[in-house]
């Protein structure tokens, strides 16, 4: 405790030793002239795609996946229930030509939902490379058959077929 109060008195002799700095003049910045609309103005570009993905994998086997989905009721205070749901599913594929064996072009795929926000994502089998895509689905993944078809239909859109 001694140390410490030593150490806050010596702050604040130093501190207090110190001139105040000068205060900043604030800089005026004049606003910004904007170009009026007139009939001639080019509509705005179209949203942009998403880029093509750098990971592309053949020789692709479909593995595990799974779902489930919970429903629970709550008793409201004016004797009705309010209802909520909660839903995640997975599946994944191996892409590797000889299993056992990576080698550079080799990689794994899958996708994760919670609800109705999903993430692909795809990741080399020989080096630290990874892509990761997240988008949302008007309902709730919560089986392993929309899992599946997710999976294939939008992770590994651009890829030869999976077995």
């Amino acid at each position: 405790m001694v140390r410490s109060s030593a150490l806050l008195a010596f702050v604040l002799v130093a501190c207090a030793a110190k001139p105040a700095p000068e205060p900043v003049p604030a800089l005026e910045v004049p606003p910004m002239p904007h170009a009026p609309a007139t009939a001639s103005s080019e509509p705005p570009p179209p949203p942009r795609e998403a880029p093509p993905k750098k990971l592309v994998f053949e020789h692709c086997v479909l593995h595990a996946g799974g779902g489930s989905r919970s429903t629970k009721k709550t008793k409201l205070g004016d004797g009705g229930f309010s209802e909520s749901t909660h839903a995640s599913c997975y599946y994944g594929a191996e892409c590797v030509q000889h299993p056992g064996n990576a080698q550079a072009g080799d990689g794994f795929a899958g996708l994760k939902c919670e609800d109705s926000h999903c993430t692909c994502t795809l990741r080399s089998a020989t080096t630290e490379e990874k892509e990761e895509e997240s988008f949302d689905l008007d309902e709730i993944c919560g089986s392993a058959d929309l899992a599946k078809k997710l999976l294939i239909e939008r992770c590994m859109k651009g890829m030869p077929p999976p077995k």
